[in-house]
């Protein structure tokens, strides 16, 4: 069976924060991590300021690979995530990939929308922090961490 290689989701869905979910997108993908923009509400969706993005796979195609989540990231505000997190399938979603023991990185403020077991795996953005900044702290965090599980 071929190995399933580590990958970072970034979930998109209606009303999600454009300006992260791009920066995190194209940081990463620079930095040669493999990166999924999952659609959680459909293949097009608008973001808080209008723009559409296209997702790579909807989140019923991502959730097999969920288990094999580096990140998964969820670039909104609190009362998006709390709305989005109604469907049933992203929380077993985001429950599978945290028994991979992935990050879940979301912003600060949103973080209390997340289940305590979810809470513990977070790594947290403030909305106007320097996007680039922390999306390239992150790439060091994860390509260490899979540089130890490739060991």
């Amino acid at each position: 069976m071929p190995r399933v290689q580590p990958t970072v989701f970034v979930l998109w869905g209606d009303r999600c924060d454009e300006l992260a979910a791009c920066t995190f997108v194209t940081v990463f993908r620079r930095a040669g991590l493999r990166v999924k923009l999952v659609g959680v509400s459909g293949r097009r969706n608008k973001g808080a300021c209008g723009l559409t993005l296209t997702p790579d796979l909807p989140l019923h195609e991502a959730f097999p690979l969920a288990s094999h989540a580096t990140a998964v990231v969820i670039p909104c505000e609190k009362e998006t995530l709390r709305r989005i997190l109604q469907d049933t399938r992203l929380a077993h979603f985001l429950e599978a990939a945290g028994a991979g023991r992935s990050h879940i990185v979301v912003q600060a403020g949103a973080v209390e929308q997340l289940s305590l077991a979810l809470r513990q795996r977070c790594v947290t953005y403030l909305a106007d922090d320097q996007l680039q900044g922390v999306a390239g702290e992150l790439v060091l965090i994860f390509s260490t961490r899979e540089a130890r599980r490739a060991k």
